[in-house]
């Protein structure tokens, strides 16, 4: 294919993407606005109850200018098109980007994909499901201690926990990411384990800037995850891993 044709082929299938998300946009921002505010609101509302005394969600939501309420809602169906499309938009870059690779390399980009997705979802459900109650938790009891009554914004909210999903779910790419530089031999098991110690202070290191509050709960329950993950990650390499072969060249030859 010429340098034309393949533009004309990223066309194609960027037209695809974007037809893709803008009609799940369309729908969810139709039709399931109120059902992805009461998901994103399940980790409140668990908070709520487990606090002493238990506080009512609805003195903990407030909305402080004309236009927040909509444009949260569209900034929550908006995450939700992208991800509810990410199976064809996933596709479409494979399709456009398997005729350079190598029959190798295809053996590993397939099954990369597929696992990156389900390491996205296994940190995002960590964070849904413990990590933001009890950060909620923390942040509403210690807000009481110092006398005042939390009360967020819908922006504040959504932003806070679509961060939280986020960088939970990308920390968790780490054994992927790690598995494929063993496979195609840039790090080996023994450097991986020689590295635990350095690795370990860099995971709390990393625990600390990407998540978005700074209590040391929270750092804590992405830290030890990660410190396992990594652990995972050296006995799964020992599997996966093949050196680097190194190039030699001939000598020159004396006439």
């Amino acid at each position: 294919m010429s340098f034309g044709d393949h533009l004309d082929e990223l066309r194609r299938r960027l037209l695809v993407c974007f037809i893709v998300v803008v009609v799940l946009f369309l729908v969810s921002f139709g039709c399931l606005g109120r059902w992805l505010f009461w998901v994103m609101e399940y980790p409140l509302a668990q908070a709520a109850r487990r606090v002493a005394p238990p506080v009512p969600l609805e003195s903990l939501k407030q909305s402080i200018s004309p236009m927040e309420p909509f444009m949260t809602s569209m900034k929550v169906a908006f995450v939700f098109a992208i991800f509810a499309g990410s199976p064809v938009l996933a596709y479409e870059l494979w399709a456009f980007v398997r005729p350079a690779l190598r029959r190798r390399e295809k053996r590993i980009v397939v099954p990369a994909l597929f696992w990156g997705v389900g390491l996205f979802l296994a940190g995002a459900s960590f964070a849904y499901f413990l990590v933001l109650p009890w950060s909620y938790v923390f942040l509403l009891t210690y807000a009481k201690s110092l006398g005042w009554t939390a009360s967020y914004t819908m922006k504040s909210f959504i932003d806070f926990e679509l961060a939280m999903l986020l960088a939970f779910g990308l920390v968790f790419e780490l054994p992927l990411v790690l598995v494929v530089l063993a496979t195609i031999g840039i790090v080996s098991p023994q450097g991986l384990s020689a590295a635990r110690p350095y690795a370990v202070v860099g995971m709390f290191v990393l625990a600390a800037v990407v998540t978005p509050t700074t209590d040391a709960l929270t750092m804590i329950l992405l830290a030890l995850p990660l410190c396992g993950l990594y652990e995972i990650s050296v006995q799964v390499s020992k599997i996966f891993y093949h050196p680097r072969q190194a190039e030699t060249e001939e000598p020159p030859k004396h006439t």
